[in-house]
């Protein structure tokens, strides 16, 4: 099984649940965070979702950018 990131919010490790009540069902996500991404019969899906970040991004200077503050 994949391993998971951790969560990009806390930073803690993330979790995959699974329940099987009619189907199997659960989640990947942080129970700290309460960020969940819920799946149906397998995981996996939703372990990539969780697993796929964005690259770090540079903060918006609004300031610098409206021409507010020269630099």
């Amino acid at each position: 099984m994949e391993k998971l990131k951790p969560c990009p919010f806390c930073g803690r490790p993330a979790e995959v649940k699974a329940t099987h009540k009619l189907y199997l069902h659960g989640w990947v996500g942080c129970p700290v965070c309460k960020v969940y991404m819920q799946w149906t019969n397998e995981p996996t899906g939703a372990m990539d979702k969780w697993n796929r970040r964005a690259g770090p991004t540079q903060p918006y200077d609004l300031l610098h950018e409206e021409g507010g503050v020269d630099a």
